[in-house]
C-alpha cells in the first residue's frame, strides 16, 4: 500500500545516506563546500531515522504526548503484530466509541445514512495536531508554525476548529493555493508555462477565488479579446488551440457539468450509457463553430493569443459526404437551442444553459471535493454530494464556504487509520481520511516554509532573480511530482531521482544564517529540544520517545555534529510523512 511504513520510500531515504556517504567527493574543492562523513555521519543518521520513521510510520502522524493525544495507527493483520503495543491497539469498535460523530449539517447526517447502509465502522477522529496540519494545507498550502500547533491543541474542539479554519480562509495563502488549482483546472499546462500566460493567470485566478463560482465561469466561457488585456480569456486561448470543437465541447462539458463520459462521444455513443450520445455532443460543438483564437502582434512582446468570434461559420456532420454535410445547430444537452441575443456570441448563450443547469453546482462541489479528499466521490457517495451542491447554489457559490464546508465535515476529521470496511472498502466511502502526496505546488511552497529557504539565496541576488529561481524550481516540482504518475506515495524512479538531487532541499537544510536550522540551533542548544523543534516544524508533532531514543545517542556520536544535523533534517524533508497529505 503506498504510504505504507515499509514501502519504496522509506528505503530511498536509506539509498541517500548511501549515496552522499560513498559519492562525496575527497577533494572537498571540487564542488564547493561538499560534506565528509567520518565514522558515524551520514549513514548512522539515516539509518537511524529509517528505522524510527519505520517503526511510527504515518501511524506516528499526529502528536506525541506531550501534545496530549495517543498518534492513530492503521491496523494491521495479527501476523504483522512484534510487540505488545502492536497485540493491544484498541480495535475500530473500542476507538469509535471515543470519537462521538457530530451530525450537525445536512451532508454530515446524509454522510452517517451512508456508512450505515454500508455496514462500515468509520475511524476515530484525527488528533488536534493531524487535523490541524491536514486543515491548514489543503486551506492555505502551508503547516501550522509550532506556536499556531501548541495554541490548538491546548484548546482543540469544535469552537476551536471553527476558528481554525476562519483564520485560514483570511490567510493570503488561501488565494495563492486556491488560484493555482482554479488555474489547473482551467489552463492547459503547456501554456502556464509560458510566461505571457503566467503574468496574466496568478492574478487572475487569485481574485477568481473571492468572487462567485458562477460569475467567473461565465466570464470564461464568453471572454473575449487578448490574454495580455482579458485574463479570462487564458481559458479558451489555452484550451482551443489545436483542438477540435468536440474536443472542447467535451473538456467545457467535464470541467463545468462534470460530465466526463462525453470524451467518449467524440467517436461514437457510450457503449454503456445510452444518454451519453455524440449527437448531443455536436450540438454543444457547435456553440464553439465561430470561435478562432489567432495569433496577434503586439509591439515589443511576444505574439499574444487573442480569443475572437466570427460572424460566419458552422459545424457540419463528420461522417458525411462533403457536398452533402448537414449543419450541426447548437443544442445544449437537455434538447434546448439555446440562442444568444442579435449581437452576443453563441459561447453567452452555451453560459448560459451551462449555468441553468443542475448539474453545474454539483460540478463545483465534485472539483472542490477532489482537491480536499484527492478523488472524486464515489458513486455511493451522491446524496452527500446533492447535499453540498444545495448548499452551494444557496449560498451563492461561494468557494470559501464550501471549502469550510468539507474541512469542518465529519470525513476531514476522520483519522488515517481505525475504520473497519463493511460492504466496501472503509476509505472509498472516506470512513477514513485517504493518505495522498502533497500537489507538486504545495510540496515546494511546504519545504521553502519549513526550512526557511529563501534566505539561502545570496542577499546580492535581485528580487527579480530570487522569483526566477523559485519559479524554476516550482515547474521542475510540477513536471516531476504533479506529471511523473506512479502509485501515490511509493511515487516514480524520477520522481526519486528529483528529489535526490534536489538542490533547493540540499541547501535549504545546511546551517546558513536566516536558515530554519540555523534558527532553531541557536535557539535550542539542548539537542532534545532542539530535536523538539526541528519535529514541530517538519512533522507537525514531537518526536516519539523511541525516536529520542534512537536518534538523540546517534546525533551525540556523530564525527561532524552540525553535518549530523544537516544530515538529519534533510532526510526529514526527504521522507513519506513531510511529503504526505493524512
Amino acid at each position: 500500500m503506498a504510504g505504507s511504513p515499509s514501502g519504496p520510500w522509506y528505503a530511498t531515504i536509506g539509498a541517500v545516506g548511501r549515496r552522499r556517504a560513498n559519492d562525496e567527493p575527497a577533494d572537498r574543492s571540487s564542488r564547493g563546500r561538499g560534506r565528509r562523513f567520518g565514522g558515524r555521519g551520514w549513514r548512522a543518521i539515516a539509518r537511524g531515522l529509517v528505522v524510527v520513521v519505520a517503526v511510527g510510520g504515518l501511524g506516528a502522524c499526529g502528536p506525541a504526548r506531550e501534545l496530549g493525544a495517543r498518534p492513530p495507527a492503521r491496523p494491521r493483520p495479527a501476523s504483522e503484530a512484534t510487540s505488545d503495543q502492536d497485540r493491544d491497539e484498541p480495535s475500530a469498535e473500542e476507538q469509535r466509541a471515543d470519537a462521538p460523530i457530530r451530525a450537525h449539517t445536512p451532508w454530515d447526517r446524509a454522510l452517517l445514512g451512508v456508512w450505515k447502509a454500508a455496514n462500515v465502522i468509520p475511524a476515530p477522529r484525527a488528533d488536534a495536531a493531524t487535523w490541524l496540519r491536514r486543515a491548514s494545507l489543503v486551506v492555505a498550502g502551508r503547516v501550522p508554525t509550532p506556536k499556531e500547533l501548541r495554541a490548538f491543541v491546548a484548546r482543540d474542539g469544535d469552537d476551536a476548529r471553527d476558528a481554525a479554519v476562519a483564520r485560514l480562509l483570511a490567510d493570503p495563502g488561501f488565494a495563492r493555493r486556491w488560484g493555482r488549482v482554479y488555474a489547473g483546472w482551467f489552463v492547459r499546462p503547456t501554456h502556464l508555462r509560458r510566461p505571457a500566460f503566467r503574468q496574466n493567470v496568478e492574478p487572475y485566478y487569485q481574485g477568481a477565488t473571492a468572487r462567485p463560482y458562477d460569475e467567473v465561469a461565465r466570464e470564461l466561457l464568453t471572454a473575449r479579446g487578448a490574454v495580455s488585456e482579458v485574463p479570462a480569456a487564458t481559458f479558451l486561448a489555452s484550451q482551443r488551440p489545436g483542438r477540435t470543437q468536440e474536443e472542447l465541447a467535451a473538456i467545457t462539458l467535464d470541467l463545468f457539468v462534470a460530465k466526463d463520459a462525453y470524451y467518449c462521444a467524440q467517436c461514437h455513443d457510450h457503449p454503456e450509457d445510452p444518454e451519453i450520445r455524440q449527437e448531443d455532443l455536436w450540438g454543444v460543438a457547435a456553440y464553439f463553430a465561430r470561435t478562432r483564437v489567432p495569433r496577434r502582434q503586439v509591439p515589443g512582446r511576444p505574439n499574444v493569443l487573442e480569443v475572437r468570434d466570427w460572424h460566419t461559420g458552422e459545424l457540419r456532420r463528420p461522417e458525411a459526404p462533403k457536398e452533402a454535410r448537414r449543419v450541426i445547430p447548437p443544442r445544449y444537452l437537455d434538447g434546448r437551442t439555446w440562442l444568444a441575443s442579435a449581437d452576443g456570441s453563441r459561447r453567452e448563450a452555451l453560459a448560459e444553459a451551462i449555468l441553468a443547469d443542475p448539474d453545474f453546482a454539483r460540478a463545483f462541489v465534485v472539483r472542490v471535493w477532489s482537491e480536499v479528499f484527492g478523488d472524486r466521490p464515489d458513486p455511493r457517495l451522491e446524496p452527500v454530494v446533492a447535499s453540498l451542491a444545495a448548499y452551494v447554489r444557496d449560498g451563492g457559490y461561494d468557494l470559501r464556504s464550501l471549502v469550510r464546508a468539507l474541512v469542518l465535515s465529519e470525513a476531514f476529521a476522520r483519522a488515517a487509520g481505525g475504520a473497519r470496511d463493511g460492504d466496501v472498502p472503509a476509505e472509498h466511502l472516506l470512513a477514513r481520511f485517504p493518505l495522498r502526496p502533497l500537489p507538486a505546488d504545495v510540496r515546494l511552497d511546504v519545504l521553502l516554509q519549513v526550512t526557511s529557504a529563501e534566505p539561502t539565496v545570496p542577499h546580492f541576488v535581485p528580487l527579480a532573480e530570487r522569483a526566477r529561481r523559485v519559479e524554476g524550481a516550482r515547474r521542475r516540482y510540477r513536471h516531476v511530482f504533479d506529471g511523473a504518475g506512479g502509485d501515490g506515495v511509493a511515487g516514480t524512479i524520477p520522481m526519486r531521482l528529483s528529489e535526490l538531487h534536489d538542490p533547493i532541499a540540499f541547501r535549504a537544510t545546511r546551517f546558513r544564517p536566516g536558515s530554519r536550522l540555523h534558527v532553531i540551533a541557536a535557539a535550542h542548544p539542548d539537542p532534545e529540544r532542539r530535536l523538539e523543534a526541528l519535529y514541530l516544524w517538519a512533522f507537525s508533532r514531537p518526536p516519539s520517545p523511541e525516536e529520542k531514543r534512537r536518534l538523540l545517542p546517534t546525533l551525540a556520536e556523530a564525527d561532524h555534529p552540525r553535518r549530523a544535523w544537516e544530515d538529519l533534517f534533510h532526510a526529514m524533508v526527504l521522507s513519506a510523512e513531510f511529503s504526505t497529505l493524512h
